[in-house]
């Protein structure tokens, strides 16, 4: 199975221009394919266009008109068929829906995660808000016995002897 690319006058340069960058030859004969670089070259230097040839494609350049055309030796007959490509399409949406669904699945979890982080965050929060009342609640405690340490030296405690404290 063979193909071949004709390109007119200025007006199909124009529309090829337009409408497409990158073309691939392919065919099971190499003979053929050489033969298609070939023409092609002679094709564009006849016009006046710039033909060169960079990793494995020619290039086609001239006034509104940028091509590369690669070349492939293939096997056309083993291309798949229609109803291949088709089955193969209806498979990718079944697994581009698989997908979706995984992708749903994973930010549920990612959202009971935060929920989760959020719950035993609290906790610990909670005990640094007791820690913290803790402690203000023993400086206050401290500053109570000092003044009533006061008071019983300067006062004593009634019903007490007075108390003997060392001074220093």
């Amino acid at each position: 199975m063979s193909a071949l690319l004709a390109v007119g006058g200025p007006a199909s340069q124009a529309a090829l221009g337009r409408l497409a960058q990158q073309w691939l030859l392919a065919d099971h004969d190499p003979s053929l394919l050489i033969e298609a670089s070939q023409r092609l070259r002679a094709w564009g230097e006849a016009r006046g266009l710039v033909v060169s040839r960079d990793e494995g494609a020619w290039r086609v350049e001239g006034e509104g008109l940028a091509v590369t055309f690669a070349t492939r030796l293939a096997d056309l007959a083993d291309l798949p068929s229609a109803s291949e490509l088709e089955k193969l399409g209806r498979r990718l949406r079944t697994i581009s829906q698989r997908l979706e669904e995984v992708e749903d699945a994973v930010d549920k979890i990612g959202v009971r995660m935060e929920t989760l982080s959020d719950e035993t965050r609290a906790p610990g929060g909670k005990l640094s808000d007791q820690l913290d009342r803790i402690e203000t609640r023993l400086e206050q405690l401290g500053r109570d016995v000092a003044t009533l340490r006061r008071t019983a030296v300067t006062e004593g405690v009634p019903g007490e002897p007075p108390a003997i404290v060392p001074e220093g």
